[in-house]
């Protein structure tokens, strides 16, 4: 049998934003990860990956070779 396995990473930073409120700090800090002012990368990893069994594969041809 094939299965589909996802493998998801979590990438998190915490920045320090000057706002007025909590909406405005969330707003600037899209604006600046949209604009690539703030790129995550490996130094960002937060731990291990999850790894979980989604069902049976649709796919002909295993990965793990």
């Amino acid at each position: 049998m094939l299965y589909d396995v996802r493998i998801q990473e979590v990438l998190e930073r915490i920045i320090c934003i000057k706002a007025d409120d909590m909406e405005e700090a969330e707003c600037i800090a899209e604006e600046m990860y949209k604009n690539q002012d703030i790129v995550l990368d490996y130094g960002d990893f937060t731990g291990r990956p999850h790894i979980i069994c989604i069902g049976e594969s649709c796919s002909d041809e295993p990965e793990n070779l």
